[in-house]
């Protein structure tokens, strides 16, 4: 397979440039490779198996290192590798990634020293007014007709449940370590926003710090259009899991339009049963 630092100019090439706002672009070809970082290469070290350090994501300054990708050494999955690495105490965040979550990487990456800013309690005000537009468009949709129906109880249930099973990608991906002070800060960090997803990376990481307060929630893997959550709080009763319904559905409206025929607020209501407990998010952005 190429290297990831290949494959990530052939997924930028033509799309940016440095002095492009937003641009994301890798370490120049002709260009010695950056240093591997003092602290990180003393943490790597206490970690046998995440091998060597192979790339980096620069951002737009050229010079910006955002992140450095593992190769992961034969026999070492990737979560054991991630659940090594936080075991070990340090500056430095694993998260699994997958050979496509370059094409997320639409913004300027930004140090986790500039989100000090951010305010947790901005989060359920966002997702509030986002729930409230997707709710306002639905109730809409139903008075025009394009709801009908019901959807069967066999798709409810293979739909809901995909959204917090275990991905397959957790054991298949390669691992991302990056320079942050908390999961919620990896969007902004890194610059991944999805495209399709309406939202920036600074507001993906001011949802999360506050799913992380609210649920617990810390992100385990990124692709090109969607996230991986771990929750060490998930909801525990019915209201709960039904308020969690809506702020995933807030992030992602259209997560489940494809398949559920009901207008959102009973969409909600169909996917609150499968989050009650459960440890995992898979959340489709776009």
């Amino acid at each position: 397979m190429p290297s990831f630092l290949t494959r990530l100019q052939t997924a930028l090439a033509g799309q940016a440039s440095a002095g492009t706002p937003g641009a994301v672009v890798p370490a120049p070809v002709d260009e010695p490779a950056p240093v591997v970082p003092a602290d990180l290469a003393d943490l790597l070290r206490r970690v046998p198996t995440a091998g060597e350090p192979r790339a980096v994501i620069l951002g737009a300054d050229g010079e910006t290192v955002a992140s450095w990708e593992l190769a992961v050494e034969p026999g070492a999955a990737a979560p054991q590798l991630c659940e090594a690495l936080v075991r070990e105490p340090s500056g430095w965040l694993p998260v699994v990634v997958d050979d496509e979550w370059v094409d997320a990487l639409t913004e300027v990456p930004q140090p986790p020293d500039e989100l000090a800013d951010l305010d947790v309690e901005d989060g359920p005000l966002l997702l509030d007014r986002r729930w409230q537009t997707a709710h306002d468009r639905a109730l809409r949709e139903e008075r025009s007709g394009m709801h009908r129906g019901t959807t069967p109880a066999a798709t409810v249930d293979a739909v809901t449940r995909a959204v917090v099973e275990r991905p397959d990608a957790l054991d298949e991906g390669a691992v991302a370590v990056v320079r942050a002070d908390g999961a919620w800060q990896l969007p902004a960090v890194l610059g991944w926003a999805p495209v399709d997803a309406g939202l920036s990376a600074r507001d993906l990481s001011v949802v999360l710090q506050y799913w992380e307060e609210q649920w617990g929630a810390r992100v385990a893997a990124l692709g090109a259009r969607s996230l991986v959550l771990r929750l060490d709080d998930p909801p525990a009763t019915d209201d709960d899991a039904l308020a969690a319904a809506q702020e995933v559905l807030a992030v992602a409206p259209a997560l489940l339009s494809e398949d559920l025929v009901e207008p959102l607020p009973r969409a909600a209501e169909l996917l609150a049963p499968v989050l009650l407990g459960a440890g995992w998010w898979h959340v489709h952005l776009g």
